[in-house]
């Protein structure tokens, strides 16, 4: 489901807009996140949701598949690099030119954001954060060959993401810039997945065009641009208007991880009126896409009890692996004090013997210092097993070794 979602709004033509119901205009882009253990399916579900709804790329809407790079390297993959000629066909120089409108982002596994994001420089979160809201992108340097930039909405970057729950804790670490925000959350696990005997055959690639877009239907201009709005029913904007208000007049205590809830479920909608060969959202797009919307909270609610107890886990772990050293270090300690007071015995017993007096327990006893008298027992033990003292006549005499 989420990867056919995303799909269908990378194919979407990037003209398309939701209009400014509380703010400003939005693209219809949709981020999927399937959510399963390794081996779960989710690349499965990927490939699936190509065969059955395969890019239809048009001239004013050239779609492209890709893996993720950098926030630069996401931003040049729109580009070409065309030859400038001039007026005798002579070539006087090079140009980048936008050669692709559309983009998915397909990352079969999420862990590997993780070591990327924390490299020094790395722009990728905030590309994806801008792009889901179809902003500028791309940065201003004086190398030419990094300083390409999308103007707002004239693209359409999707993410098509295969996460393991254990494994997405930088992305919720991303709650304050926004990004887990952005996401739909499906889970690959179905406990109501129908048996072996109800299940449809593959119905093969799905006889799907998104709708086409003309001049008829470029009706709004946005800063010079001409771009088509989707329909949307009057009750569906005021039903977002009263929630938007209550949120900025601080009467709601929601999780920060719903803050863009009603926009996120919105671009749902829009995209099933796509599916539906509609640029409008009705009142049964807007139900359904609520749905969508409860399992997705649901499922990254599920993510984070998860990631919760497999934190926990590794705390524990860790905390006993301190302990199980902690242990290993006073046991040492010990060995070694046992080790420096049984030599020391021996030499006290040699000192006694060779004035002829009696290397008895008592006198032995005299070498130790009181803090040290806890290990007196051990450390005769050990002499006497290392053959460094021996018994005799109720005391103690030189054995056959001695330390080195």
């Amino acid at each position: 489901m989420a990867a056919v979602l995303v799909r269908a709004s990378v194919t979407t033509d990037y003209r398309v807009l939701i209009p400014p119901i509380v703010g400003r205009y939005q693209p219809p882009t949709l981020y999927g996140a399937l959510v399963a253990a390794s081996g779960g399916g989710k690349g499965a579900s990927l490939d699936a949701a190509a065969e059955l709804l395969p890019f239809v790329s048009l001239p004013d809407h050239r779609i492209r598949e890709l893996s993720v790079g950098s926030g630069e390297g996401l931003v040049k993959k729109f580009f070409v690099k065309d030859s400038v000629t001039d007026d005798t066909g002579k070539v006087i120089g090079t140009e980048w030119r936008q050669a692709w409108q559309a983009m998915l982002v397909r990352i079969d596994e999420g862990s590997m954001l993780g070591p990327m994001m924390k490299r020094q420089g790395q722009t990728t979160l905030e590309t994806l954060r801008q792009a889901w809201s179809g902003e500028r992108l791309g940065g201003t340097y004086a190398d030419e060959e990094r300083g390409q930039q999308l103007a707002p909405h004239t693209y359409r970057l999707c993410v098509a993401l295969g996460i393991q729950p254990e494994t997405a804790g930088f992305l919720f670490e991303d709650v304050h810039g926004g990004l887990p925000q952005r996401f739909l959350w499906l889970a690959v696990q179905s406990p109501t997945m129908p048996g072996l005997d109800e299940i449809p055959e593959h119905p093969g690639q799905l006889r799907w065009g998104p709708p086409l877009v003309d001049a008829r239907h470029l009706k709004a201009n946005i800063n010079g641009l001409q771009r088509c709005l989707v329909d949307i029913a009057p009750e569906i904007m005021h039903e977002i208007r009263v929630a938007h208000l209550a949120q900025v007049q601080g009467r709601t205590d929601g999780d920060a991880l719903d803050g863009h809830a009603n926009l996120a479920r919105l671009k749902v909608a829009v995209i099933l009126g796509v599916l539906d060969g509609r640029l409008s959202v009705t009142s049964d797009d807007w139900a359904i896409a609520a749905t969508i919307a409860r399992t997705s909270t649901a499922v990254r609610r599920w993510m984070q009890a998860r990631l919760a107890a497999s934190e926990n886990e590794t705390r524990q772990a860790r905390n006993k692996a301190y302990a199980e050293r902690e242990v290993q270090a006073e046991d040492a300690k010990v060995k070694a004090q046992t080790l420096r007071m049984a030599k020391r015995a021996r030499t006290y017993v040699l000192k006694l013997t060779a004035a002829n007096k009696k290397a008895g327990l008592r006198e032995l006893g005299q070498s130790f210092g009181g803090s040290e008298r806890h290990l007196m027992s051990d450390a005769i033990d050990y002499a006497l097993s290392m053959d460094w003292i021996r018994r005799e006549g109720g005391g103690f005499v030189l054995g056959g070794s001695e330390p080195r």
